[in-house]
Order: C-alpha cells, then sequence, then structure tokens
C-alpha cells in the first residue's frame, strides 16, 4: 500500500435540485497550494478558522441556490397538472400510471447512473465528474441560454444553420467523415456535445392527468407547439396524442414521430392514421425486447380489427431478412372509403444500440423510397420505435439526408437533428446512434443502390466486368466493389472468437484465420 500523489488542485461542485427536477450547480476550484499556504501562515487556529468559514460560506451558498430555484420553479408555476417522476426507460416500460411525486427525492444516484435514459431536466453532456469543459461545450452552454428565451416558433419551425457546423458538400463529405473518425471518433464526439440536449420548450398539455395514460414514458412527451392535434376540437382530453410533427428541408410536417402505442393510445393512433391520410407507417422495434414490452400489436395478425371507429384489415404480409412489409386496407366504420396503408417493421434494430450492420437500414430505406418516392410522398409519414426518440430520429435523419444528398448534392445532419430536437425530445438519443447515421450516409454515398430484379442481373454481371471508370485500385467492378466492401467491415478483435481459440477447440479449426464469432 501507498499514498497516492495529491493533485494540484482540486474542484468542488455543488448541485441543489428542487421537487420538478430543476437544478443549479455552483462549482470552485481551489489550488492545494495555496490551500496550504494559507493554514501554514495562519498556524493551527487559522486552518480552524478557515474550515469554520468554508462550512458557513458552503451554508450561504447553499441558501442562495435554494433561493435561485425558488424564482425559478415560480417560472413553471404555469405547467398543469402533477409534475411526475422521470424514470428510467427501462423501467417505464410497462407503465399504466405515472407516478406523482410525493416528497423531494435526491436524483444524484440517477445521474450517476451511466444506464438512464436522460430525463427532463438533467444536463446528459455533463455529468458531475467531468473535467474542464471543452470550447465547444462553452459554446453550447451560452446557446442554449440563448435557446431558453426564444419563443418556440422562431426556432422551431425552421432550420437554424450553425456557423460553426455548415452543411457539407457531397464532394467534401468523405474527407470529412475521415476527420471525424480520427482519434476514436474524437471529433464526432465534439460535435455530438453541441447539439442541443434535454426539453428546449413547454408540454404542458402532456402533463394534464387526464392524458398521462397515453404517454408510454414519462420523460419523453410531445411539446405544445409541435404536437399532432386529433380531431377539430381544443379540448387536450379529446385531442392528445403523444406524437410531434417533423418537418423537412422544404416542406413541413414531413414525418410524425410516435411513441410505440400502448393500451390507452391503440383508438388514437389509428385516429391519426386516418385524419392525416397516411400511407406508410415506418416501425423500428419489435413488440417485446428484452423480455419487455415495448409496443403494443396494434394491427390484426389475420383478417380484420376495429379500433373505436376506424377497421384495419390485413391485406399481405411479405417477409424479408431484416424487415417485415405488410399492407394493411382501413376504412371508417359505416363508410365505404377505404385507404391502403403500406407498415415497414425493421426488425434487427437492438434495443439501447445501432444495427450491427450499417447496409441494413440503408437497404430498408432504399427499398421504402422505391415504393413511395420523395417527390410522391404527399402526406406524413409516421415512424416510431418504443419512445418515438432515438431509433426514430435516427431513421428520420438518415432518410432526409438521403434526400438531401439526391437533390441538393450535401449533408446536414448537425443541423438537421438540432432541428428535430426543437420538435421532440431526444431525437437521437446516444452518440452511438448519431455516429450510425453518419456511417449510414457515407456508406450510402459510398455504395449507393446495388440492389437489382433478376431479369436485370446479366446486364449487371455485364457491367461489373467492364475495365473503364474504376476507382481504389481496381481492375473490375467486382475488385471495386469489395474494396468498398472492406472499408465498412472494422477488424475483429480477439475476444469475438474466445471460444473458437480455447485450447479444447483449436484443433477443430481447419483454418486459425477463418473463425466463427460469438
Amino acid at each position: 500500500m501507498y499514498n497516492a500523489k495529491l493533485y494540484t488542485s482540486y474542484t468542488f461542485q455543488l448541485i441543489a435540485f428542487n421537487r420538478l427536477g430543476i437544478y443549479q450547480k455552483v462549482e470552485k476550484k481551489i489550488s492545494l497550494e495555496e490551500l496550504l499556504k494559507n493554514i501554514k501562515k495562519g498556524g493551527t487556529s487559522s486552518g480552524v478558522t478557515g474550515g469554520v468559514t468554508g462550512t458557513v460560506a458552503c451554508v450561504i451558498v447553499l441558501l442562495a441556490v435554494l433561493g435561485i430555484l425558488r424564482k425559478r420553479k415560480k417560472k413553471h408555476d404555469n405547467i398543469k397538472g402533477i409534475p411526475y417522476k422521470f424514470k428510467k426507460e427501462e423501467e417505464c416500460d410497462n407503465l399504466e400510471t405515472l407516478e406523482p411525486v410525493s416528497a423531494f427525492e435526491n436524483p444524484l444516484t440517477d445521474i450517476l447512473d451511466e444506464n438512464l435514459d436522460k430525463g427532463q431536466y438533467f444536463d446528459e453532456e455533463q455529468p458531475i465528474d467531468r473535467e474542464q469543459p471543452s470550447v465547444a461545450r462553452l459554446q453550447l452552454e451560452v446557446q442554449q441560454k440563448k435557446t431558453e428565451v426564444l419563443s418556440d416558433k422562431k426556432l422551431a419551425d425552421a432550420i437554424v444553420i450553425d456557423s460553426n457546423h455548415p452543411p457539407i458538400s457531397l464532394k467534401d463529405f468523405p474527407k470529412h467523415w475521415d476527420w471525424l473518425q480520427k482519434d476514436s471518433n474524437y471529433a464526432l464526439s465534439e460535435e455530438y456535445k453541441c447539439l442541443n440536449a434535454g426539453q428546449l420548450y413547454t408540454w404542458n398539455d402532456a402533463l394534464l392527468p387526464e392524458v398521462n395514460l397515453k404517454n408510454r414514458y414519462a420523460n419523453i412527451l410531445a411539446y405544445d407547439h409541435s404536437r399532432v392535434r386529433l380531431g377539430n376540437s381544443s379540448d387536450v382530453k379529446t385531442n392528445y396524442i403523444n406524437a410531434s410533427f417533423i418537418h423537412g428541408y422544404t416542406k413541413p410536417n414531413v414525418y410524425i414521430a410516435t411513441q410505440g402505442p400502448n393500451t390507452s393510445s391503440l383508438n388514437d393512433f389509428w385516429r391519426m392514421i386516418w385524419e392525416q391520410d397516411v400511407s406508410l407507417i415506418v416501425m423500428l422495434t419489435n413488440l417485446v425486447e428484452r423480455q419487455k414490452k415495448k409496443c403494443e400489436l396494434y394491427w390484426p395478425r389475420y383478417g380484420g380489427q376495429i379500433f373505436d371507429d376506424v377497421e384495419v384489415n390485413i391485406s399481405s404480409t411479405d417477409n424479408f431478412s431484416d424487415y417485415v412489409v405488410r399492407k394493411f386496407s382501413v376504412k371508417k366504420v359505416g363508410s365505404d372509403e377505404k385507404k391502403l396503408v403500406y407498415h415497414f417493421q425493421f426488425l434487427n434494430w437492438p434495443d439501447h444500440r445501432v444495427p450491427e450492420f450499417v447496409f441494413d437500414i440503408v437497404h430498408f430505406c432504399q427499398h421504402i423510397r422505391k415504393v413511395f418516392p420523395y417527390e410522391h410522398t404527399q402526406n406524413p409519414v409516421v415512424v416510431h420505435c418504443s419512445t418515438g426518440g432515438g431509433r426514430t430520429g435516427a431513421y428520420i435523419c438518415i432518410d432526409k439526408m438521403l434526400e438531401l444528398v439526391k437533390y441538393q448534392n450535401k449533408v446536414d445532419i448537425f443541423n438537421y437533428v438540432n432541428f428535430m430536437r426543437s420538435r421532440r425530445i431526444s431525437m437521437i438519443q446516444s452518440e452511438d446512434q448519431y455516429l450510425f447515421v453518419y456511417r449510414a450516409i457515407f456508406e450510402s454515398i459510398t455504395c449507393g443502390v446495388t440492389e437489382t430484379i433478376a431479369s436485370k442481373f446479366p446486364q449487371l454481371i455485364t457491367g461489373l466486368s467492364n475495365e473503364t471508370n474504376l476507382n481504389l485500385g481496381a481492375t473490375n467492378g467486382f475488385e471495386e466493389q469489395f474494396q468498398k466492401l472492406k472499408m465498412f467491415i472494422s477488424s475483429p478483435v480477439p475476444e469475438e472468437f474466445s471460444n473458437a481459440l480455447k485450447d479444447v477447440n483449436k484443433e477443430k479449426n481447419r483454418n486459425q484465420q477463418i473463425l466463427p464469432r460469438l
């Protein structure tokens, strides 16, 4: 055992919360050298005096912080209903009611939980043990302060281009992507930290006790200014659904981002599909993941089913390796008018993670856009996972960037994610999902559409045999495609082959370079 060397300085941080979850932080950096000098100068009594003085100062600071919180609480008095306790997503999967806060609870334990699905007021980018923030982070804090005084529509109805993160031209994107990946994705990580985070606007309507059963999660709610309103009624109790309009670059209400329907919102979901004249639903979750319910079964497996006054009949089901395509015939009860609704469900997006292979989701997007070309899709596309946040945001961003590449020859992931977050909270919930969006766009740009119909396969083979217009030092199209493929395959690590490399199994491998992964 030994005594570790003391640091030259220490940073102390005081965080105080009120019952709404609103917090205030006070941080003080103390030099050890300066502290020791003061103690030596004043002797033992000075040290005691300093300790008492420090304690009194801390009490004064704490009282000041509580005073600030009291004032901030008054600003939130316009929130209707009772504030709700924010839980981790995995604890909210089977919510039937949202628990009201009955007493002050210390949420520091939640902040320290690395698996926390961040709540309404927590600063998800700055844990309490964070070192000196980067310049990018300081810029973000200034930006967030400005956001607090902006009106809803000033930010939420138009894409704001950040001068530090302008759109990237198509020809410059590969170089930009290469730069973002250097040093273990350091630049990309810093870029992600610059995004607006947390709750940006009010969601007073979603907090009403009369509608709380319609929210699957207590911390993923619809903002007042961008939520979808059912029918023509102004009564929140009848027009509320946890769904948000997301604009495109040039057109409003291109997407509706929503949660996976729960038992209390099944009828409302189909009412929204009918009223918004939706022809396409994109589902990015399974009904159950890791033995937890993520979404109610909202369509009939066979035949038909009635949801309030909307009748849904399943017309066909086509199974692919990673997704399922269903067709529904939808009509109002008592009416002869019918609508055809396509339902694309992606099956292999792991809970809290990203798909192993980028191409799977790129191919999924390409298939959808063959059926629903960008220029011919006039009505909102409904996109949902379980929360209507992380996976939903990633898919919408990929789809929108592919459109931007096609028509404007540029990529603008940063600004579009910021914009999505101004319409709905937690659109893209993790840095891994943000990285995945970049990878998907890069792979799509690099590889293009490689799928072909069977009747044109001979022409494809002839084309790939051609030796002209090749890149990457290839001698024919096959080699060029193979070189591109290698760009997207990560180098394996020994841990992935631990079973195959065990002494008892080594002799069973014909080639030690070709081994099965775990």
